[in-house]
């Protein structure tokens, strides 16, 4: 859901984004070496279930100078001017919760969210597009692997994600 200032500003807008993963660490085991010999240890699977609500402010290339007609759909005009760039960035919040053995723990971290892409209109309203987003947050896990045991850690994500949008009032 978007929003794009009117007139001389129409370049300049905000967006929220909500959507859901489930982003889960896969059993796993690892070795320890010391004085003593070697160890191996083996760390369960957790599920780990991810909301992100990200708030961006929006830069895009309207095809046009401030004031001026929409002229996109008219006769003679090229496919080109269809075309609107765009990046956005701003914080987005994590909410989090984690599973596994009996144990379970929440975060909500705060992060933030960048996305750059194009779209491409078919009318006013609708458009064709394709972005890059990276989403970025330190998230602290309490009881992540057993009561009392947490976990800490980055979380980065690299989506690709494609999509048709309605624009509501033409742009």
């Amino acid at each position: 859901m978007g929003y794009f200032l009117p007139s001389y500003l129409n370049w300049l807008g905000v967006e929220a984004d909500v959507y859901h993963g489930t982003p889960n660490f896969k059993q796993h085991s690892y070795s320890l070496t010391g004085a003593g010999g070697t160890s191996t240890t083996v760390v369960e699977g957790i599920h780990l279930g991810m909301t992100t609500l990200a708030m961006r402010v929006v830069i895009r290339n309207p095809g046009r100078i401030p004031g001026e007609q929409d002229t996109r759909f008219e006769p003679g005009a090229g496919m080109w001017q269809r075309f609107e760039p765009y990046g956005a960035l701003g914080p987005a919040f994590f909410f989090t919760h984690t599973s596994t053995n009996g144990s379970t723990s929440y975060d909500t971290g705060l992060g933030f969210s960048f996305a750059l892409g194009s779209r491409f209109f078919l009318s006013p309203q609708v458009a064709l597009f394709a972005e890059y987003k990276l989403d970025a947050a330190k998230l602290t896990f309490v009881n992540a692997l057993a009561p009392g045991a947490g976990l800490q850690g980055d979380y980065t994500a690299h989506n690709l994600v494609v999509g048709m949008s309605y624009h509501f009032q033409g742009l």
